[in-house]
C-alpha cells in the first residue's frame, strides 16, 4: 500500500531514503532550505522554523532528520530542539496524525571507558550539544503522535569518509590508547529508517549502529593495508571523526536487530570495501 512520507531535512540521508521510498511507489515530500533538482513529489523550500500548517500536505509518516550548519549550542538548539517542537506542534493539531521518527545521535551517550552501551544506558548530558539533542528527544517523547527516536552513530559512505580522506591527505593519526568507534553506512541508515516506518511493535527508542564496534586504529590500519597508503606516524588522543569527541564506547544494536532489520554493511570492512571499489582503490567485485 502506498503511503505519504514527509522528510524534514532533505539532506544526505534524507535523499537516499526518498529514493528508496519512490522506488517502491510511495509519495514523498521533502523540506529543505535550498533548492535542488529531485525526483520526489514535492520539495518544500523553507526553513523549518518558518513552516506553517499550509506548507505541510496530508502525510502518514514524518522522518525528522535535519543537520546543523554549525557545531555550536545555538545552532543545535534551533535544529534539534526548537525545530522538532515547531513541526510537532503543527502536526499535533491535525485530525490525521502521522507517525513521527526523530533521527537523533549516539553523541548523547558520554560513556568513554570502552563499555557496552544500549538504549537503557544513562545520558549524562554534560556536553552542551548533546543537551540540545536530548531536549529534542524529550519533546518527541511527550508528543501525542505515534513516535520513535532513533539514535544513529557515525555516518559514513560515498563522499563521506573522514578516515579515508585523512589517510589519503597524510593527516591521519593513530590513537595512543584503545579507542572504540561506532558507525553506520548511509545506505543502511536510509534502509533502517524505511524499515522502522513499517514495524508494528514500537519500543520508542533505538540505537542504529553496525554490528562491529571497532578501535579507530584498527580501521586506519585496515585502510592502510588495503589501499597501500602508508600508516601515519603521528599519534593523538582524540578521534579524528567529527562529532565523535573523545568517544570510546561499544554500541549494542540488539534492539534494532530484534525488529528484523538486517544490515547490508554490518561492519566497517564491508562498508569501506564498497567505497574503495567505487573510488577505484580496490578491484571491482567479480561478476558471476
Amino acid at each position: 500500500m502506498s503511503v505519504r512520507v514527509l522528510i524534514v531535512g532533505f539532506g544526505y540521508v534524507g535523499q537516499l531514503l526518498g529514493q528508496l521510498l519512490k522506488a517502491d511507489g510511495h509519495t514523498v515530500y521533502g523540506v529543505k532550505r535550498t533548492h535542488q533538482h529531485t525526483l520526489i513529489d514535492q520539495l518544500i523550500q523553507k526553513d523549518i522554523m518558518h513552516l506553517d500548517d499550509a506548507d505541510l500536505p496530508e502525510i502518514d509518516f514524518v522522518v525528522y532528520c535535519p543537520s546543523s550548519d554549525a557545531r555550536d549550542e545555538m545552532a543545535y538548539q534551533r535544529v534539534y530542539a526548537d525545530g522538532a517542537d515547531h513541526v510537532l506542534s503543527l502536526l499535533e493539531q491535525r485530525a490525521h496524525k502521522p507517525r513521527f521518527i526523530y533521527v537523533s545521535s549516539t553523541r548523547v551517550y558520554e560513556q568513554d571507558h570502552g563499555e557496552w552501551v544500549d538504549e537503557t544506558a544513562e545520558c549524562v548530558g554534560n556536553d552542551p550539544l548533546a543537551k540540545c539533542i536530548l531536549a529534542g528527544e524529550a519533546r518527541v517523547m511527550r508528543s501525542t503522535l505515534n513516535h520513535m527516536v532513533v539514535r544513529c552513530s557515525g555516518l559514513y559512505g560515498p563522499n563521506r569518509h573522514y578516515l579515508l580522506d585523512a589517510l589519503q591527505n597524510g593527516d591521519a593519526r593513530l590513537c595512543h590508547s584503545l579507542r572504540f568507534s561506532n558507525r553506520i553506512h548511509t545506505l543502511d541508515c536510509a534502509r533502517m529508517l524505511y524499515h522502522m516506518m513499517r514495524i508494528r511493535y514500537n519500543e520508542r527508542l533505538y540505537i542504529a549502529s553496525d554490528s562491529e564496534p571497532t578501535p579507530i586504529n584498527t580501521i586506519v590500519a585496515w585502510l592502510s593495508a588495503t589501499t597501500g597508503i602508508a600508516l601515519p606516524e603521528m599519534k593523538h588522543d582524540d578521534s579524528p571523526e567529527p562529532d565523535d569527541g573523545r568517544s570510546n564506547k561499544k554500541l549494542n544494536n540488539a534492539r534494532l536487530l530484534h525488529t528484523g532489520f538486517r544490515f547490508e554493511f554490518s561492519n566497517y570492512r564491508q562498508g569501506f570495501k564498497h567505497i574503495l571499489q567505487e573510488k577505484g582503490l580496490m578491484p571491482p567485485p567479480e561478476t558471476p
